[in-house]
């Protein structure tokens, strides 16, 4: 009895460290937590992030509204979501999760690709498990998109409004200048003639 306690604990913490989501209902579904964060220097009016779910195994449900083999879902500024994707179809299903590069020339925008494993036995029982290329490296509680916006202004952000110095009106004066200068050098020209 005591033995089977710490390699039952084992098991538990192996499962949970996969990231295991499990459902008991036939025609039941998984849900991914999604989340952006940005950092850095935020534009005024906050940006929508694309999040693109694809279908990479042949035949794998994807949620209601998709086409292509692909669903979309846009998220406002730094912001979550949950993606919901039925699990209809007896199988192991593979997904790849990736959000869309943005417009803004001063954000740096995350480009990591999550896959996404769901399989359905035939007794309608779920389990997911998601993690970076090919499941080797870290597992994830929540799929994380960070993106971080450097200094300066890009064409996408609103123009800054730059305060009157009077420093535009030098040229002005100058052209004015010169112009004054030609006239008296013609007056003047005029004069000794006669």
């Amino acid at each position: 009895m005591t033995r089977r306690i710490p390699a039952a604990a084992a098991l538990l913490a192996l499962l949970t460290a996969l990231c295991v989501v499990t459902a008991m209902a036939a025609g039941a579904a998984v849900e991914l937590p999604v989340r952006v964060t940005v950092s850095g220097d935020a534009p005024d009016v906050p940006e929508v992030f694309t999040l693109t779910l694809r279908a990479a195994s042949d035949g794998a449900p994807l949620p209601e509204g998709s086409r292509n083999g692909a669903y979309t879902c846009a998220v406002s500024g730094g912001g979550s979501a949950v993606l919901t994707i039925p699990c209809t179809r007896e199988g192991r299903h593979v997904y790849t999760l990736r959000q869309e590069a943005g417009q803004r020339h001063s954000g740096q925008y995350d480009d990591r690709v999550y896959y996404i494993a769901i399989t359905v036995t035939p007794e309608g029982r779920t389990a997911a498990v998601y993690g970076d290329a090919g499941m080797q490296g870290g597992k994830y509680d929540v799929l994380e998109f960070r993106n971080r916006y450097h200094g300066g202004r890009s064409p996408g952000d609103a123009p800054a409004v730059s305060p009157k110095t009077g420093d535009g009106g030098m040229a002005v004066y100058a052209a004015l200048a010169l112009v004054s200068a030609a006239g008296m050098a013609v007056t003047a020209g005029q004069k000794r003639d006669l």
